[in-house]
């Protein structure tokens, strides 16, 4: 994730390890699913100074929440947003290389000073 680094590390962290326990305690008969939820309406947005009036496409905590349990046993990890899941799908079938650069030119558009 360019301009994200820390950011990207984290969720890669959290994957990582719902991932592993899935692999351990489904054997044991123990569900584990690593949600990576995609936009959702929070507060967390606002807090961090986000207009989320502007955002398209948000899902509820409700929805995300919902969908999530009804997949608990389409572990280890899953993506609820439907747009994200497209996302996810199409850049998993693009070299590594491609997708990072493409990622750092739309995030250094995103961030870019307004003139």
């Amino acid at each position: 994730m360019p301009y994200s680094a820390a950011y990207g590390a984290s969720k890669a962290m959290v994957v990582s390890l719902g991932e592993a326990l899935w692999g351990e305690l489904t054997p044991e008969g123990i569900k584990v699913l690593t949600l990576c939820p995609g936009p959702t309406e929070s507060e967390a947005a606002e807090l961090q100074g986000m207009d989320i009036s502007q955002a398209e496409g948000l899902m509820s905590a409700e929805d995300v929440a919902r969908t999530t349990l009804e997949n608990i046993d389409n572990g280890p990890t899953f993506l609820s947003h439907s747009g994200y899941r497209v996302t996810m799908e199409h850049m998993m079938k693009m070299p590594r290389r491609d997708v990072l650069a493409g990622s750092a030119r739309a995030m250094k558009v995103l961030t870019a000073p307004k003139t």
